[in-house]
């Protein structure tokens, strides 16, 4: 058996209901949280200024989480470097970019002394300038050579009557057992290989160089005398 609870009842008028409970207890306060809850919900989907600046939040979030998702992707394939490497470089680009946008943006503030309406068109025009310099970087890229069993078949492979790409299976890998993962090397047929398992490469070595970015051959490789 559940005790009741004692108090005072009180008349709570929200638009043309009135609520009547106990002064005290849970019910009571369980009852007014849930009216200031929508009363100061109304209040902010009303403020248009609000849902503006969250619109547009929500909108800036969204590009970031795609650039740095799918910029590694881009680097991989555009310019044949390694997964590793493509996710260093995309670190090293976007990173002190945005960095260096929040300072600069800071500072024109503080110097020009912008208020609200100079910080919106500030904004604005910054917003305007990205959009249109986006499309310029679908044209960055190096030349594509011929990618084995992507693009063109597997030069080993004379009989190319009846070939459906693509296909990475070939007479010098058939028996590798490849792992599906892009790590491109260029033969010196001048054709690119999915990885040096697709290329039929049995041996790796490395050259570093002193730099951030290696250097590795692969030999003795089926598919070409050297890559």
């Amino acid at each position: 058996m559940f005790k009741a609870i004692k108090g005072s009842r009180f008349n709570v008028q929200v638009g043309n209901k009135a609520f009547k409970d106990y002064k005290d207890g849970i019910f009571p306060t369980i009852l007014r949280n849930s009216i200031d809850l929508i009363q100061a919900s109304k209040r902010i989907l009303t403020n248009s200024t609000v849902i503006a600046l969250v619109l547009s939040t929500c909108c800036g979030i969204n590009a970031f989480v795609g650039l740095r998702a799918f910029s590694t992707k881009y680097i991989n394939t555009q310019f044949d470097v390694p997964v590793s490497q493509a996710s260093m470089l995309a670190g090293i680009i976007i990173i002190p970019c945005a960095i260096f946008g929040n300072i600069t943006g800071g500072i024109i503030v503080k110097k020009l002394k912008l208020q609200k309406r100079g910080m919106a068109i500030m904004a604005v025009m910054l917003t305007a300038a990205a959009l249109v310099a986006i499309p310029f970087f679908f044209f960055a890229g190096c030349e594509q050579n011929p990618k084995a069993g992507l693009t063109v078949p597997y030069s080993i492979n004379n009989d190319t009557v009846g070939w459906t790409l693509p296909d990475l299976q070939s007479t010098c890998n058939e028996d590798c057992m490849c792992p599906p993962a892009y790590r491109p090397v260029c033969g010196s047929d001048g054709i690119t290989y999915t990885s040096p398992c697709h290329a039929g490469c049995s041996s790796e070595t490395s050259d570093h160089n002193n730099t951030m970015v290696s250097y590795n051959h692969y030999h003795p490789c089926k598919t070409l005398q050297e890559t």
